[in-house]
């Protein structure tokens, strides 16, 4: 049987799991050069069509990410999550989470301050748990593109662009905080003491800070998409022109 023919009768076979696991069949009477020539320029096309499919990203396509992001980080689940487990400090003084002791406050000034900086660690926490999002979201996005399963590694190291700096992490808390009622208004002065690190005082705050992202969610993500279609304009030219020195190189192998 001709090497041709007992390699299509194995590909008909298993085809499933040469399509998708970047599987390269080898005859034993091939030499180690085809097999390797043949692996350097798999890698090189797959690389490639990577790429391209980045590359090809629309705006559209970015918008919907992101969406679906921050649906998942924003959701209440979620911001209620991260408050318990935010570990809070008191100037030199650790207060810790709701695993922690409890953190007893008796004026109105202290456990106001504890609720900004618990709004703001938990918010900060969602934005990173929106970017830990969007990498199986365009990870998934290029598989469908291509039909063809695909380290995550290697889509990781393409979404820089994703990565969201502090200043604009504090920009749109400043932007949340501005409509953020004062929570307790009631509270005039204490005569009992709060329990900063209680379920009970922690869902309070986590709950107004979920309505009121929740109430500003379009104006936020239309700052993000901006600020990330932004980033990635000028990113297509510069993988299509690794693209092309990919072909080059794939053409004199």
């Amino acid at each position: 049987m001709r090497i041709v023919d007992a390699k299509l009768r194995v590909f008909k076979k298993y085809k499933h799991l040469i399509a998708t696991q970047h599987v390269l069949l080898h005859h034993e009477s091939e030499t180690h050069y085809d097999i390797f020539n043949s692996s350097g320029m798999h890698i090189l096309s797959c690389a490639n069509n990577i790429i391209k499919a980045f590359a090809a990203l629309t705006d559209e396509v970015i918008e919907t990410i992101l969406r679906k992001s921050a649906s998942k980080a924003w959701s209440w689940e979620i911001i209620e999550e991260l408050s318990y487990k935010a570990d809070l400090r008191n100037d030199n003084n650790h207060v810790g989470n709701v695993n922690s002791a409890e953190y007893r406050c008796r004026s109105a000034k202290t456990v106001n301050k504890m609720r900004d900086m618990l709004m703001k660690d938990t918010w900060k926490a969602s934005m990173k748990c929106l970017i830990s999002q969007i990498g199986p979201e365009i990870h998934q996005y290029i598989e469908s593109l291509l039909k063809i399963s695909i380290d995550d590694t290697i889509t990781e190291q393409l979404l820089d662009i994703f990565i969201y700096e502090e200043d604009i992490m504090n920009t749109l808390f400043d932007f949340l905080i501005y409509f953020i009622s004062s929570v307790w208004k009631y509270i005039v002065t204490f005569i009992w003491t709060v329990d900063v690190n209680s379920k009970t005082w922690r869902i309070q705050v986590s709950q107004d800070l979920y309505e009121t992202i929740d109430s500003k969610r379009e104006s936020l993500i239309r700052i993000l998409v901006t600020r990330t279609q932004k980033a990635y304009k000028s990113l297509p030219d510069d993988l299509n022109q690794v693209s092309e020195r990919i072909l080059k190189t794939a053409s004199c192998a």
